[in-house]
C-alpha cells in the first residue's frame, strides 16, 4: 500500500493508517513530495505538475522491485487523490487498486472567480505567493 499525501502534509500524518494495515499484514509506504515534510525544496511549490506525478511512478516501480508479485494499492488523500488519480490514468499498468479520500477534483465554491483570475496572474509573476489557505487540521 502506497499513501499519497494532500498538499501541506507529509507521509508521517498517515502513520496511524499505516499501523492499522501493518498490524493485518501489509506493507505500507509513504513519500513526502518536493518542499514537503521532509524533502527537499520549497514549501508547497513545484515547478511542474510532473514533479508530483514523476515521483509516484518511480516510487511505485521501486516498491514492485521490492515486493515482487504482490499487489499494489495507493491510498490518496485530498491533493494526493487527485494526484493518485491523475497518475492511474496515465499509467495504471503498475496499480491494482485505489482508494481515493477528499479528493481534489475541482476548486473549491467559496474560492472566487476574481481569486482564480488572481491566481493565474500571480503565479506568473509570483510563483511562490499564496493566496488560499489551506488548515491542514
Amino acid at each position: 500500500m502506497v499513501i499519497i499525501h494532500g498538499l501541506h502534509e507529509h507521509c508521517g500524518r498517515y502513520q496511524h493508517l499505516a499501523a492499522y494495515f501493518t498490524e493485518k499484514g501489509y506493507a505500507v509506504y509513504g513519500l513526502d513530495f518536493p518542499g514537503h515534510g521532509k524533502s527537499a525544496g520549497p514549501r508547497s511549490y513545484i515547478d511542474s505538475y510532473l514533479d508530483f506525478i514523476n515521483p509516484i511512478e518511480t516510487y511505485l516501480e521501486m516498491i514492485q522491485d521490492w515486493q515482487p508479485g504482490l499487489p499494489i494499492y495507493i491510498v490518496g488523500h485530498s491533493m494526493g487523490g487527485l494526484l493518485s488519480a491523475t497518475y492511474l490514468t496515465i499509467h495504471p499498468q503498475l496499480v491494482d487498486g485505489a482508494i481515493l479520500s477528499g479528493s481534489l477534483v475541482k476548486v473549491p465554491e467559496y474560492v472566487s472567480d476574481f481569486t482564480l483570475r488572481l491566481g493565474k496572474i500571480l503565479a506568473v509573476i509570483l510563483p511562490n505567493f499564496r493566496i488560499v489557505s489551506i488548515d491542514s487540521e
